[in-house]
């Protein structure tokens, strides 16, 4: 008799789903395991590790050591399904054929898996290159493990478990939290917006249905579970006017007070901000945009988040001006990880779109509450690409448009964008014109 892994031949895909194979003179049964690894990587049931070379950068050599590392916890989970065959097999009359119904039960045994292996076991099947999405898991593993006991069985996990958990994120302490044990902290550290807890709600159904979808029972329709209502955001954005008065700022004499930062920092800022109000780019573009993307009298550059095709955006005098300040792009201190450098570039442009003047009051969300607030306050990382489709929602061509934005069509554009602005500008094409010419 013998126990064997292997991949499907046929797939095409880079990660692929392992299968095991049971055979002895009477029986030959095969069922799809839970386990996932890169193709090409298990050949005759062994997992090939990746080949460190030396020459390597530093970063690139600890990389393909937690590959391998990954690896390893496959090979370990393999020859745990191994050992729970072996020992099925002992539990059964001799000379019975073992059919690969029988197989899969053995394989996915519930009380052996709980709900961080099946979180773990998700995660590996939705492997990603796009930095954005790897963050959103990593974000929501990290918060399943801080607020919520992983050692549950999937058993365990029901509607009431949903409605209790939505209620950790979102209500106030509650004396139940007391009692329940499915989760580990009874003090409430945060209150997270509706939007951030319906994120891991959907991340959560999905681990349900993934193993479910493997052979694993549920206690509950994952489509059933509802979500929070979700309260629009109030979309803030910099109107041409605006953006006239942040390029004319004169950093030199704005005075900064309370503020461990110097104004070189927040010239850089400023024309980040410029630069990003007449390109559409977002933060993480603008992170890790270089020289070489300037190409002829265009700033040509792949959206990260999207991982759309390339897009090419004019270099208009505004940004003409920036460019020969710094002989090219301003700089960005890349010592700081992309999430820090992202912080510190969101409290400076409110610094400086507060020394622009832009103090009135404005309507803002807070949670779910709907506040009064300066508008400099509601400036963030994001607020230069929500300017560019707004401003120009109605002059630039749609095509054209949600091209540059990365949407994927117009009506969803029309969701994006502050609708109440381009209703006020729709019969000012000629002031919308002058986007390009500050």
């Amino acid at each position: 008799m013998a126990v064997t892994f292997f991949t499907q031949s046929n797939n095409k895909k880079d990660i692929a789903p392992i299968w095991v194979r049971y055979t002895d003179n009477l029986s030959d049964a095969k069922t799809r395991t839970p386990l996932y690894i890169e193709n090409g990587r298990l050949e005759k049931g062994k997992i090939k590790k990746f080949k460190i070379n030396s020459s390597l950068p530093t970063n690139e050599r600890q990389l393909i050591k937690e590959k391998n590392l990954s690896l390893d916890k496959v090979d370990q989970s393999m020859r745990k399904i191994e050992r729970l065959i072996y020992d099925a097999i002992n539990e059964l009359p001799q000379k019975t054929k073992k059919k690969s119904d029988w197989l899969k039960k053995v394989v996915n045994q519930t009380n052996e898996l709980v709900l961080k292996d099946h979180i773990q076991n998700w995660l590996d099947s939705r492997l990603t290159k796009k930095e954005n999405t790897k963050d959103k898991y990593k974000g929501f593993k990290n918060f399943m493990e801080t607020y919520t006991n992983t050692d549950i069985l999937l058993s365990d996990i029901d509607f009431d478990y949903f409605e209790k958990l939505k209620a950790y994120c979102f209500d106030k302490q509650k004396d139940e939290y007391k009692i329940d044990l499915r989760f580990k902290s009874t003090i409430k550290e945060k209150t997270y917006r509706p939007r951030s807890i319906n994120g891991t709600i959907t991340y959560l159904k999905s681990v349900c249905s993934y193993a479910e979808d493997n052979g694993f029972k549920l206690k509950f329709n994952p489509k059933k579970v509802k979500r929070l209502k979700e309260y629009k955001a109030i979309k803030s954005y910099i109107t041409i006017d605006e953006l006239k008065k942040i390029q004319d700022l004169d950093i030199k004499i704005a005075k900064v007070r309370g503020n461990k930062v110097s104004l070189k920092e927040l010239q850089i800022a400023r024309d980040w901000l410029v630069i990003s109000c007449l390109t559409a780019m977002r933060s993480i573009d603008m992170y890790n945009i270089s020289n070489t993307n300037i190409i002829d009298n265009n700033i040509v550059f792949k959206q990260e988040k999207t991982d759309s095709n390339d897009v090419a955006v004019p270099i208009t005098p505004p940004i003409k001006t920036i460019l020969n300040r710094y002989n090219g792009f301003p700089p960005i201190d890349k010592s700081k990880t992309f999430k820090a450098w992202k912080q510190q570039y969101g409290r400076h442009i409110k610094l400086v779109c507060k020394k622009a003047g832009m103090n009135e009051m404005v309507s803002s969300m807070k949670g779910n509450k709907k506040i009064k607030t300066e508008k400099h306050n509601t400036i963030n990382a994001h607020i230069g690409r929500m300017s560019f489709a707004t401003n120009s929602y109605g002059k630039v061509p749609t095509s054209v448009l949600t091209k540059i934005t990365g949407h994927k069509s117009e009506r969803q554009l029309l969701t994006y964008i502050n609708k109440d602005a381009v209703i006020q500008y729709e019969n000012l094409h000629d002031k919308l014109g002058e986007i390009f010419k500050l």
